[in-house]
């Protein structure tokens, strides 16, 4: 009776949530680095579900809103809403497309099984950073908002020239993980967008950034005015506002972005590694018609009862990816 009613509820959701099927293209996809492992997981799902094929480019917000003000195509931009909001403004994003995706905190690392610093406050963070023989962060001058946060993070702790000493800067795109530079042994310690951490292994994940130092980033998907396939494009970026869709984002360590309410933080574990902390499994109610809300809380209460099992709540720091912050992006 449970999997007859869980599949009513799924084919309410499905007619909610999924996208108007379109004929098959080719769809190109510019996306900021932070959402690397997401979008390759979902890609292949909405490949198999649409008849289309996906093209993903990776690289620093910065650089691929330059390479779209510059004039290149694309179907789907994954950027962050300042960027989004000025390419809108400089006609290369279709007005009125873009829609939130998520967002993420960042956090700090080190190696699995390496003692894990005191980071719970901004003093602690700093002699943490002054102790360590190496610093991974990403590159600033790529234009990555982890790195660009970071230096001021450094530039307010006063350390930025003993940090810069002995820096191992990741350039962004593909390559630029700094997880990667701690698990190589290049970096002792590592600074990043908690996503682009967790989808590292043989790392573990120490914290967020402390207290104000914190910094929020939130991304979002538009359409470029320039889409060769705008159609599929919107179909993409429906298929990522799913429920299934949003379940791969928490479970990566994004922070859902809801018009109701507000995410809780994710699970902090590594993608193929060992959970830190831990997390909720279950999203916010989702912005839907009256008989869609009906059903995902229909779904929820036999999923997780009225007595909020362990594996149901939203446990973790307060703030880890800065629900009481505004972003700064």
């Amino acid at each position: 009776m449970h999997l007859l009613m869980t599949l009513a509820v799924v084919g309410v959701l499905g007619t909610c949530m999924y996208p108007t099927r379109v004929a098959a293209a080719d769809v190109k996809v510019l996306s900021t680095t932070a959402l690397t492992s997401v979008l390759q997981e979902l890609a292949p799902q909405f490949e198999r579900t649409t008849g289309h094929k996906i093209s993903l480019t990776f690289a620093t917000a910065a650089t691929l809103a330059k390479r779209i003000a510059d004039g290149e195509s694309a179907d789907v931009a994954v950027l962050t809403p300042g960027a989004i909001e000025d390419l809108t403004t400089k006609g290369k994003i279709v007005a009125g497309s873009s829609i939130a995706l998520a967002r993420s905190g960042i956090g700090v690392a080190v190696r699995a099984g390496a003692p894990k610093p005191d980071i719970s406050s901004p003093e602690a963070l700093k002699q943490a950073l002054l102790a360590a023989k190496s610093v991974a962060y990403s590159d600033p001058a790529s234009g990555g908002a982890s790195g660009v946060h970071f230096a001021k993070v450094l530039e307010r702790l006063g350390i930025a020239a003993e940090v810069a000493a002995k820096a191992k800067l990741s350039q962004g795109g593909s390559g630029g993980l700094v997880g990667d530079l701690i698990v190589k042994g290049d970096a002792e310690i590592g600074v990043q967008q908690v996503p682009e951490l967790m989808a590292v292994s043989g790392i573990d994940i120490v914290g967020p950034l402390p207290g104000d130092l914190q910094n929020v980033t939130r991304f979002s998907a538009g359409i470029p005015v320039n889409a060769k396939e705008a159609e599929a494009g919107k179909a993409l970026i429906g298929f990522l506002r799913t429920p299934a869709s949003m379940a791969v984002l928490r479970q990566e360590g994004w922070s859902l972005i809801e018009p109701t309410s507000s995410a809780g933080p994710p699970a902090w574990s590594n993608r193929r590694g060992t959970r830190s902390t831990g997390g909720g499994r279950h999203g916010e109610p989702y912005s839907l018609s009256s008989p869609c809300r009906a059903a995902l809380s229909f779904w929820a209460s036999k999923s997780c009862g009225t007595s909020v099992a362990p594996e149901c709540r939203n446990v973790g720091t307060v703030g880890i990816l800065g629900d009481s912050r505004p972003s700064r992006e």
